[in-house]
């Protein structure tokens, strides 16, 4: 195949031994993996504080592990990984210094799930079947706005996305998509689709592309599913993919069976599969594919999946969390500790005493760990990591 997608290139800002400024962290991480594309891509340079960094602090806030983390406005949001606990509350603690600001329990329901923030309002969506399934929207200092019932059974979701005064994701009682107004929840479309929970609907142009046992791309004006292209060598593992597609040029990737497989949005077929052991979400920064294989970081051409350099966190471990990345460090953990692994010399600049699901905003790593607590790793003195001075 001749085609070969247009991807932007990434300059890195230290060159020959001379300064450089360190470019700010985003103040959000405002969805599931970061933004509405789901890319787990964060512009600039990562500044580091030292090899082994102390967290700033570090608070437990739920009782079990986490189903979502986001930052905006100087909070931190975590929900609950549930199935009909006791309690189950989103909570809202200061990116300063992780006292909880603010705090919300959900009851005893199946589900609550990755919050989307935008414009100073957090949306969640909790699932306890069809007649108590909602749509939650919040000020971001905790008071409520509205709620609206959606369509659901026992469902667990990686969260809405917010695209301007719209807001889209993933329901239905057998399956779909919906569109909703962000002012007052009033619907714009619901969209049958197959019946899969644990995905995200993924913002591209004008578009929103979802992963079941297929692929869809849906006009976000109308709901309307513009192309449907299929897998025939799909591999059905359950009824939760736990991934979005990520979208480079014309292809769209995901991993599925053990394959890193790129769908060609323009043609409407797979352009190209690599049976690499690949499991879980993929990560972009638009030039490169970021996913795990066989328990290692592959970093991989998103033109025709070829390796361009991999990483193993040791001769035992494995890689166990979604992929953060840097233009100059992947963010990625395993079953002990997350790494700052260098883009350039493919070593670990800095090892975090904590692991679990990752958030990069306001200059801080945020990790939330299997046991609900909240870990904070700030750098305030900025130094450039190896390979950047």
């Amino acid at each position: 195949m001749n085609f070969r997608p247009c991807f932007h290139v990434v300059a890195y800002a230290a060159l020959c031994g001379l300064a450089a400024s360190v470019s700010a962290a985003p103040l959000e991480w405002p969805a599931y993996q970061g933004n509405v594309e789901h890319s787990g891509y964060v512009p600039g340079i990562l500044p580091t504080i030292s090899a082994n960094p102390r967290p700033v602090w570090q608070m437990q806030v739920q009782a079990t592990r986490v189903s979502g983390l986001a930052v905006t406005d100087g909070v931190v949001l975590t929900t609950p990984d549930t199935f009909f606990s006791g309690a189950t509350p989103i909570v809202a603690q200061s990116v300063d210094d992780g006292h909880t600001i603010w705090s919300h329990d959900f009851g005893q329901i199946f589900s609550v799930n990755q919050p989307a923030t935008a414009n100073g309002v957090v949306y969640i969506q909790s699932s306890n079947n069809e007649g108590a399934t909602f749509l939650h929207a919040y000020r971001i200092d905790g008071s409520f706005l509205w709620r609206v019932p959606f369509d659901s059974q026992w469902e667990h979701y990686l969260g809405p996305i917010v695209v301007d005064d719209h807001i889209y994701f993933d329901g239905g009682q057998f399956g779909g998509m919906y569109g909703m107004n962000t002012d007052d929840g009033s619907q714009i479309f619901y969209t049958n689709l197959p019946q899969y929970d644990s995905w995200s609907p993924t913002w591209h142009d004008g578009t929103l592309i979802a992963f079941t046992d297929r692929l869809d791309v849906v006009a976000a004006a109308t709901g309307q599913v513009i192309t449907t292209i299929v897998d025939p060598d799909y591999y059905w593992s359950g009824y939760s993919p736990n991934e979005a597609p990520v979208v480079v040029g014309d292809f769209a990737y995901v991993t599925n069976g053990g394959r890193l497989i790129a769908f060609d949005l323009v043609n409407e077929d797979i352009a190209w599969q690599r049976d690499i052991s690949a499991t879980g979400q993929v990560t972009t920064d638009g030039t490169q594919l970021f996913v795990v294989a066989g328990g290692a970081l592959s970093v991989r051409d998103p033109a025709n999946g070829d390796l361009l350099w991999a990483w193993v966190p040791s001769a035992s471990g494995s890689v166990t969390t979604r992929i953060v990345v840097t233009d100059s460090h992947v963010i990625l953990g395993d079953e002990t500790s997350t790494y700052l692994v260098n883009r350039e010399t493919h070593a670990v600049d800095s090892t975090l005493a904590a692991t679990g699901m990752i958030a990069y905003a306001e200059d801080t790593i945020f990790i939330a760990d299997d046991t609900g607590t909240v870990s904070a790793y700030r750098a305030d003195d900025l130094i450039f990591a190896s390979g950047f001075e």
